[in-house]
């Protein structure tokens, strides 16, 4: 106690090696624009969790779609760093907030890897802009 030492960084979760089938699913909306560097980082950082590789029983393959008034496919399901790296860079939020066609194309899109894959996991993972607002009494 008292003392201002620097403490070693903790260690970055380890990589997924599971056959997995991943789709980011990102608002790209106008209320997130402030937001898209930060948006894209943490997509980026998602990415480099998993050991990509479409392999039936290891690697991860992993999609982007973002939605925004529309959806719109930055990346089909992909063991391609640099595919993702590029779809990733694409995002750019505008237009209103409508989702439910973004989670029915990433349905869509789980169901057709499940028959590629059969012994794989899949995931859909959904990243929102959630606005709060105190309350004036």
């Amino acid at each position: 106690c008292g003392s201002r030492e620097a403490h070693p960084p903790p260690p970055s979760a380890p990589t997924c090696l599971a056959a997995t089938d991943v789709i980011l699913v990102v608002d790209e909306s106008g209320s997130m624009y402030s937001y898209a560097d930060q948006v894209r980082e943490f997509a980026t950082s998602i990415v480099g969790q998993f050991a990509l590789g479409d392999g039936p029983s290891a690697g991860a393959r992993i999609a982007v779609v973002a939605f925004a008034s529309s959806v719109d496919i930055l990346s089909p399901l992909t063991s391609s760093g640099q595919s993702l790296d590029a779809a990733i860079a694409t995002y750019s939020p505008a237009g209103q907030t409508g989702i439910s066609a973004a989670l029915e194309a990433s349905q869509a899109m789980l169901e057709a890897a499940a028959q590629e894959r059969p012994g794989a996991h899949t995931c859909a993972c959904p990243f929102l802009h959630i606005h709060a607002r105190a309350r004036s009494h």
